[in-house]
């Protein structure tokens, strides 16, 4: 007697659809097969098991075709929920972030979004473009601040919710604790932005085109610089972008140091945690103020992060994010009072 046992429905989800993949399920199904001593000689037997095999590779291989085809249905059908079919800003390539929003549940999920090309933020309060064509003082209304995604350069060319909840709690800190982002301040002077790990750019170019009165300077690994290219135009004229090397000795173009540095979620998967403190610090001056949006992901990461910190600046804060966007256990590292170190007797002093 043949005995073959059925695979559990959590090992099919996870069998893939290559030959590696059902060599394995065969063989998890050919393990627990039992024949009974007396028939062991039998080719009958042998037989019957074989075609058991065979018979469930084929429904391996119809269930993963099944599979397959809902996954491709899926990317065609509209994901949007509650999204108006007037809307001429609206297709099935671009998602308005306010519908991503409004969602009854509270479940925010960083990858639900990925499959949109485009995600309209809308106009943001104080967004404006100066009449650069004339000597008047009066500015016109931008559009929205559409962004585009990337899935093919992997998660770095995705809008994470970190990165909105950081540029959104930024903007509505600074009305209580800094002037740095003022509209309309009298100095003529720009404030200087930088941002570590930009991705697509979302954090830096929120902020920008809410804070006409900044320019940021948007840095992440080289196969990210053409999708931030593309988004950087978003901000005619007060957006760039580059690469930075955490850790390393920075290029010319990266020597200066910037009023504001952001990071959203760098923290999370980083391994060289002195090596972004450090880049953080080359990149600051004795009135920077660091932004951070974090997310413990791995154990004991966050706290060594703020350990190379503390070494380089006197004060770390960790702050509840404000943002419309409630997606848990994200805080806010506020970061200021860059120590003076001296290489000559490693004293620390402290600018004030």
């Amino acid at each position: 007697m043949v005995i073959v046992p059925s695979i559990s429905a959590h090992q099919l989800v996870n069998i893939g659809g290559d030959k590696d993949h059902f060599e394995e399920a065969f063989a998890i199904a050919a393990e627990e097969i039992s024949i009974p001593d007396d028939e062991s000689d039998g080719d009958d037997s042998s037989y019957d098991a074989c075609d058991e095999l065979f018979k469930q590779g084929e429904y391996l291989r119809m269930l993963r075709q099944l599979e397959r085809e809902d996954e491709a249905q899926r990317e065609k059908e509209p994901q949007q929920q509650g999204q108006q079919d007037d809307d001429d800003n609206n297709s099935n390539n671009a998602l308005q972030y306010k519908n991503y929003l409004q969602n009854k549940e509270q479940l925010y999920d960083d990858y639900k979004h990925v499959n949109y090309q485009y995600i309209d933020f809308g106009v943001l309060d104080g967004d404006s473009e100066s009449d650069t064509d004339s000597s008047s003082t009066l500015s016109v209304k931008a559009g929205p601040l559409i962004i585009e995604q990337d899935r093919t350069v992997g998660k770095g060319g995705f809008v994470w919710d970190a990165g909105f909840i950081l540029a959104e709690s930024v903007l509505r800190m600074e009305q209580n604790e800094t002037r740095w982002l003022s509209n309309g301040s009298s100095s003529s002077q720009n404030t200087k932005i930088i941002e570590l790990g930009a991705g697509t750019g979302i954090t830096s170019l929120m902020i920008a085109r809410a804070r006409p009165q900044t320019t940021v300077h948007l840095t992440d690994l080289p196969i990210l610089q053409p999708l931030l290219t593309k988004n950087c135009q978003t901000c005619p004229g007060r957006a760039t972008c580059g690469v930075v090397e955490w850790g390393k000795p920075l290029g010319d173009n990266d020597s200066e140091a910037y009023d504001i540095v952001l990071g959203a979620d760098v923290v999370a998967g980083i391994y060289d945690a002195s090596g972004l403190a450090k880049t953080i610090y080359d990149l600051s001056h004795s009135k920077t103020v660091v932004y951070l949006a974090c997310r413990e992901r791995l154990a004991g990461v966050i706290d060594r992060f703020e350990s190379c910190l503390h070494q380089l600046f006197t004060t770390i804060e960790r702050k509840e994010a404000d943002s419309s966007n409630k997606s848990p256990n994200v805080f806010i590292l506020r970061v200021t009072g860059k120590k003076i170190i001296s290489d000559r007797d490693d004293k620390i002093t402290v600018i004030s």
